[in-house]
C-alpha cells in the first residue's frame, strides 16, 4: 500500500499545537490518521511545493515514524527553491534530502540551469507516445537527460 500526500497533507501528522487545534480541524486530522493506521501504508510519497530546510516537515515525518509502524520507507519531492526566502536561510541540500527520506530510496535531481542549457541543442521535436499527453518532447544530446518536454505553462520538465 502506498500513501500519497500532497503538500500540506503531511501536516495532518504534525503534533505541534495539536491540543489547541480547533474541533473541525482536529476531527479531520484524527480521521485521516485513523484511516492511515487502518490502511497500513508501507510507502509514503510526499509532494510539497518546496522544501529548503530540514525542519519544514520534521514533525510530520516524526509522527509517521512513531504511529505508523507499517511504513518502511518514505520520500519527498519538490523544489529546493523558495523565491521569497534568502538563500542564507536554506539548509544544505544534502541535509534536506536526508531529512525527507527513509529506507531504500533513489534521488532524482533535476537542475533547472542544466535544463536551460540543454533546451535549444536541437529543434527536432517528438510527439509523446501517450495519446492523452499534450507534451511535445525535444531530443537532446545530453545522455543524462534523454528527452525534454514543456508542459502547457511552458515550464521545462524532465521526461
Amino acid at each position: 500500500m502506498v500513501m500519497i500526500l500532497g503538500c500540506h497533507d503531511l501536516t495532518m501528522f504534525n503534533n505541534r499545537n495539536l491540543d489547541n487545534t480547533g474541533k473541525w480541524r482536529r476531527n479531520i486530522k484524527d480521521g485521516f490518521r485513523q484511516l492511515a493506521e487502518g490502511e497500513k501504508p508501507v510507502i509514503v510519497l510526499h509532494h510539497p511545493h518546496t522544501t529548503v530546510t530540514t525542519g519544514t516537515w520534521r514533525n510530520g515525518w516524526s509522527t509517521i515514524r512513531k504511529t505508523l509502524p507499517s511504513v518502511k520507507g518514505y520520500a519527498g519531492a519538490g523544489r529546493y527553491h523558495e523565491p521569497d526566502r534568502d538563500k542564507s536561510e536554506y539548509s544544505r541540500f544534502k541535509e534536506v534530502l536526508e531529512a525527507t527520506r527513509k529506507g531504500n530510496t533513489i534521488d532524482f535531481i533535476v537542475s533547472i540551469e542544466d535544463l536551460k542549457k540543454e533546451i535549444g541543442t536541437t529543434k527536432e521535436a517528438v510527439e509523446c507516445p501517450v495519446k492523452e499527453c499534450t507534451v511535445r518532447l525535444k531530443k537532446t544530446n545530453n545522455p543524462n537527460l534523454k528527452l525534454l518536454g514543456s508542459c502547457r505553462e511552458r515550464k521545462q520538465i524532465r521526461i
